[in-house]
């Protein structure tokens, strides 16, 4: 039962380490693209989202 609680456990461990990699890379693509799109537009919509 320990033993295959443990291994559950490892596997949900690793599928949220994974989720929370792909999240953080996520975020810094659109973080990136907003900061690509933030120069040329001054004063467009993507300014108002900030």
């Amino acid at each position: 039962m320990l033993e295959s609680s443990f291994r559950l456990g490892t596997i949900f461990g690793i599928r949220i380490g994974v989720h929370y990699m792909w999240f953080i890379v996520f975020f810094l693509l659109i973080s990136s693209l907003f900061v690509v799109f933030r120069n040329p537009i001054q004063n467009g919509a993507v300014m108002t989202h900030f």
